[in-house]
Parts: C-alpha cells; sequence; structure tokens
C-alpha cells in the first residue's frame, strides 16, 4: 500500500515522534511512504527510516494566514494527486483541517489524528467551525483513548472514529536497581509549558517537609516558560534541588538512571514519556489527567495515579514512592513485563485496516 503522511514539523515532540514511528513501522512492512510537513526541522530529533520519501511545504516557518493556508492546500493537493496514495494519514487538529480540504474528490483514503485532549486544548472559534464541517468528510477520526472517542461521538463521527494507541519503542536500557541512593532522583520531560504542569510539581515539593527527603529534580525540556518557571523554582525554596536540564535525545538512559518519573500534566493525548517511563521500568507517578495515564497505566495497575490536579496527594505520592522500595520494584518490574508483552504488529494493523 502507499501511504502519504501530513504533519506540522518533525521538531521534538510526541506528535512527531508517533508520526516518525508510523512511517517507520509502515515502510518496514514493505509499504511505500511519503512523510509530508508544513515547514523544515531545525534539527533531527528522531531517526527517520531512509526508505521514507521526505516533502516539505514551506523551507521556513510562517503565518497561518489565508492566503498561505491556500497555498499549502494547493502543493498538498498536488502531492497527494502525484503519489496517488490508497490512505492519506494526518497529525494534529489544524494539519487534519488543510488535508481534508486539500484531498476532496480523492480517491484516497483519508484518516484524520486527533493528538491532544479536544477538551482541554485550546482552538478558535473558527477552527471551531472548520473542524465541525470538515470532519464528516473524513474517512477515519483516530484518538488515542476511549475517553477522547467519547467527546468524538459527539460530533456525530460514531461510525468514523477508532481508537489507536501509540507504537510502543523496543528500548534498550531497563532499570535494573529500585534501591535509592544518597539522592532520590526524580525525572520530568515535557515542554515547558503550561499543558505540562510543571508548576504544579513544583507546588506539590514545597509541600514536602524541608529535609525529609534528599531529592533533585532534573527537567529535560525547553519551552516559553524557562524563566518563569526558574523564578517560581526560587520563590518556592527549590532552586538547589531544581536542574533544567534542556532537550535530550537520551531519553531511555536519563529514565534508566532515575528512581522516580513524574507526569503532573494539567492535560495530555496519549503522553508517549510515560509510556517510555513504564516501559523502562522506571516507576512512575501521574496526574490522572485527560486523556492518556489513566490507559496507560491500566487504571493505576502499572503507575500511582493522582487524582486529576490535586497537589497535596501528589506530594504524598512522591513521598510514598521515596519510602517504599517495594513499591517502586513491584511497580516497576510489573510495568516493564506489561510492556514488552505488546505487539506492535497488532497495532500497525489497526492502521493498515479499511
Amino acid at each position: 500500500m502507499k501511504f502519504v503522511l501530513v504533519t506540522q514539523d518533525l521538531n521534538i515532540g510526541g506528535a512527531q515522534r508517533a508520526i516518525i514511528e508510523l512511517a517507520n513501522n509502515l515502510v518496514k512492512s514493505n509499504h511505500e511512504v511519503c512523510l509530508v510537513t508544513l515547514i523544515s526541522q531545525n534539527e533531527e530529533y528522531f531517526k527517520i527510516d531512509e526508505r521514507v520519501q521526505l516533502k516539505i511545504l514551506s523551507q521556513k516557518e510562517s503565518n497561518n494566514t489565508l492566503f498561505k493556508n491556500i497555498k499549502r492546500i494547493i502543493k498538498l493537493r498536488r502531492i497527494v494527486n502525484s503519489f496517488r496514495p490508497d490512505k492519506v494519514i494526518s497529525f494534529l487538529e489544524h494539519i487534519n483541517i488543510l488535508t481534508i480540504l486539500s484531498t476532496l474528490g480523492s480517491l484516497s483514503e483519508v484518516n484524520v489524528c486527533i493528538r491532544n485532549d479536544p477538551r482541554r486544548k485550546k482552538m478558535s472559534i473558527i477552527h471551531g467551525y472548520l473542524r465541525r464541517l470538515t470532519y464528516p468528510f473524513a474517512n477515519k477520526v483516530i484518538v488515542q483513548t476511549n475517553s477522547v472517542a467519547q467527546w468524538a461521538s459527539s460530533l456525530g463521527l460514531n461510525e468514523k472514529i477508532q481508537v489507536i494507541p501509540n507504537f510502543v519503542r523496543k528500548l534498550e536500557l531497563k532499570k535494573e536497581s529500585y534501591e535509592v541512593s544518597s539522592v532520590f532522583k526524580i525525572v520530568m520531560i515535557g515542554r515547558l509549558v503550561e499543558q505540562k504542569g510543571i508548576d504544579l510539581l513544583f507546588k506539590a515539593l514545597a509541600l514536602i517537609p524541608k529535609g525529609s527527603i534528599n531529592y533533585s529534580l532534573s527537567i529535560y525540556g525547553e519551552g516559553e516558560l524557562l524563566e518563569e518557571l526558574q523564578g517560581r523554582s526560587e520563590k518556592l525554596g527549590l532552586s538547589e534541588n531544581v536542574d533544567f536540564k534542556g532537550t535530550t535525545n537520551e531519553a531511555n538512559r536519563v529514565l534508566a538512571e532515575a528512581d522516580l518519573f513524574v507526569l503532573s500534566s494539567r492535560y495530555e493525548g496519549y503522553p508517549n514519556v510515560l509510556v517510555e517511563a513504564l516501559s523502562t521500568g522506571t516507576p512512575s507517578v501521574a496526574f490522572d489527567c485527560p486523556s492518556g495515564p489513566r490507559d496507560i497505566t491500566l487504571n493505576g495497575e502499572l503507575g500511582l495515579l493522582i487524582e486529576d490536579g490535586n497537589i497535596s496527594k501528589l506530594a504524598n505520592g512522591i513521598v510514598e514512592m521515596y519510602e517504599s522500595e517495594k513499591l517502586r520494584t513491584d511497580l516497576g518490574k510489573r510495568s516493564v513485563n506489561y510492556f514488552s508483552n505488546i505487539d506492535n504488529v497488532s497495532i500497525l494493523n489497526k492502521w493498515l485496516e479499511n
């Protein structure tokens, strides 16, 4: 089969990694793939199989003006008409709208993928209207969790909805020991934006009595809130324990060396980093935010699931993990066992279904 995959860019991010993994898995199964991005990437964060054909609609980032979007629609339509794919698959809400408009009248099956939780992710009135107008023209609307599937049904898309989780990467490193050394190493990986709730994690750590835990918090990621978060950590008296590390291409190693991974997000779509932490065997604490953590942790069986937004319970969860090596060991080994048995072939087959 032939596929055209469409997304914003290939910079670091969950949607970017997911679409690259889809492309790589498709070409490994002898399918032909053309991966189209609206703009070029600054760095190659994720390895792309050399058999994947890359097309870029614009070499530099441009404003989402009406004129620019019309040009994108025309360019994408030319690529689709030239490549003649069996399926066109797009990731991210605004890309989905452009892709549907680009493929009207096409013989290709069009699948659009919702990557974040639309109940929390802000969208302009115009984009919301365009989503309701265009999505009925898609053959499938693909989501990652059952809760988002329920939301999508409110758009009258019941027969088009399909739930497909992310591929689980086969990781080289696994956590070997659950003993804590002199410092309890906590890790957070994610963009420095409001969605990720790093400020909530800081508030939770500030509730833990000074000296009760000798911890370090390493934050891997970049974003618009860097200076603000640095200031918050100082005001809360956490700066000696908190280290902003920037982005990393070695998440597996970082997680394998950590004692605890924390996901304090206000909302998610399907947090890849939580899957990676659990696959590594890193004990994890996560807010039960919409959506993803409940599905990924199997209702809290694989990680400590904390009431959404409850800062005091997050603090208690971190302390509980610190105090109980048995809890860390049980959760770590259970999660490694579960994710090592997930079959990526069955996930790929869902993408191949008509």
